[in-house]
């Protein structure tokens, strides 16, 4: 189990674009292992709402977001193993800057080998 909690305090200037860091942002993941086979986890991300200036667009509000993941990996041996990862399963638009938006549940998989 990992986990952090930030909060920021800061304030807009009014000149030239600015974007505002999330107020408060935490991150929680937890991860657990079978006999070293087979590992099973979950993550939780959040920002609150943050305030923008664009020049020529003025005030912009960056809406709260929560991205909720989840991990499986199975092991053949000690050199070989296989892993999902899905992201975004609350379905929310992420974003993380604001030019940038994640939409959509989305998902990763893959293999390991260690030679």
């Amino acid at each position: 189990l990992d986990g952090d909690i930030t909060y920021r305090k800061t304030s807009l200037g009014g000149k030239g674009p600015v974007f505002d860091l999330p107020a408060l942002s935490s991150n929680v993941r937890a991860m657990y292992e079978y006999r070293n086979r087979f590992k099973v986890g979950a993550s939780l991300e959040h920002n609150s709402s943050r305030k923008a200036f664009i020049e020529g667009a003025g005030p912009l509000t960056v809406p709260m977001w929560i991205d909720l993941g989840a991990y499986l990996e199975y092991s053949f041996g000690p050199r070989f193993s296989v892993w999902a990862r899905g992201d975004n399963l609350l379905n929310y638009f992420l974003r993380r800057d604001p030019f940038h938006v994640e939409m959509g549940i989305n998902g990763t998989a893959g293999i390991t080998v260690l030679l």
